[in-house]
């Protein structure tokens, strides 16, 4: 009877040993499909294009005085601000530590955004030229440079309207001229190689670490 015992005994224990090690098994292959399929993610993801003009108004020569909306710097500075406002709401842009700091580095991959240009910081406004910042990001050259077009353009339509409004003339009209002419436009890459291999390191660190874990649990369970 002894001798039966302890063979059903060990047939109970090899069958605990298996279900361990079959759960250990499964812990490291759904851990490493997890780890590969991260990684490999991040392998292709790609850059994105970004670029950014600006836009400065300014009275015509001859109009001082002509143009109720801006009769001089101060002024034009508002005009500006009213045609961002027009335009982008008036929810306020997020606080940056440098203005220089692109849509791309902010992790936006497609949009565009209109701004006052601002030569303070992250903590103190100056808002003292009539100045227009425009940012685009997007997957291709043609796609941000249509983006920067557009935005241009909306800002001169607004700023028409509200002159025609105050019943500005047309010669009297705020020049809104492109800083430069042409938009500035780049490539922002990504390091997605270091990224994949830390991802890898990392995804396959904590999946022995969960098996070790599923392991140490079964051996517990089967004392």
């Amino acid at each position: 009877m002894s001798h039966i015992k302890c063979r059903e005994a060990d047939g109970v224990l090899r069958h605990r040993g298996g279900r361990v090690r079959r759960a250990v098994v499964l812990t490291v292959a759904i851990g490493l499909l997890l780890t590969s399929g991260a990684a490999l993610a991040l392998r292709a993801d790609r850059g994105v294009y970004d670029g950014q003009l600006q836009l400065a108004m300014f009275l015509p020569p001859r109009s001082a005085g002509s143009n109720p909306l801006a009769v001089n710097s101060s002024q034009a500075v508002l005009f500006a601000s009213v045609v961002e406002r027009r335009i982008s709401g008036v929810r306020p842009p997020p606080r940056l530590t440098s203005q220089s700091i692109s849509l791309a580095e902010q992790g936006i991959r497609t949009g565009s955004q209109l701004r006052m240009y601002n030569g303070g910081g992250q903590w103190a406004n100056d808002f003292s030229r009539p100045y227009l910042r425009i940012d685009a990001v997007g997957e291709n050259e043609r796609e941000v440079r249509a983006q920067l077009d557009l935005m241009a353009d909306r800002v001169r339509r607004t700023a028409d309207q509200l002159q025609r409004q105050q019943g500005v003339r047309a010669r009297d009209r705020v020049i809104i001229a492109s800083l430069p002419n042409r938009p500035q436009v780049g490539y922002e890459g990504t390091r997605s190689g270091s990224a994949a291999a830390v991802a890898a390191l990392l995804g396959t660190a904590l999946t022995w670490a969960a098996a070790a874990a599923v392991a140490r649990r079964g051996r517990r369970t089967s004392s």
